[in-house]
């Protein structure tokens, strides 16, 4: 685990809101605007930043899933249609749907998502 998380670090993060997804094999960004509703979810950005708190107890691996978890549900989220955009750009704070499709991706992806959210929030060990 903490090999794959030293692959991300120091260059995942976007400050603007949630994280890069495309990367070359030396970990350098190749695409810093488009985000998939998959990747935001189940990829290592919650899931896995959510584990390493509570395995290694780091705070670091805290504020990354409560910045994961965040970009999912102000991002991704589409008030109006009620629903998850599949895909998005994502440009300096601000984002634009590429994809508005609604799949049954939500007892999958989403779910998922919200339960290592919710551990992360919670003491290591526990």
């Amino acid at each position: 685990m903490r090999d794959t998380l030293a692959f991300y670090a120091g260059t995942a993060r976007d400050q603007s809101g949630g994280f890069f997804h495309f990367f070359k094999d030396d970990g350098r960004v190749y695409d810093r605007t488009t985000r998939h509703l998959v990747s935001s979810t189940r990829f290592i950005f919650i899931f896995n930043y959510a584990m390493a708190y509570r395995h290694f107890g780091d705070t670091r691996y805290q504020d990354d899933a409560r910045h994961a978890f965040a970009f999912l549900r102000d991002a991704h989220w589409d008030a109006a249609l009620e629903g998850y955009d599949w895909e998005i750009e994502w440009r300096d704070g601000s984002r634009r749907t590429l994809d508005g499709t609604r799949h049954c991706e939500w007892p999958s992806c989403c779910s998922p998502a919200r339960m290592p959210r919710w551990r992360a929030s919670t003491k290591p060990g526990r």
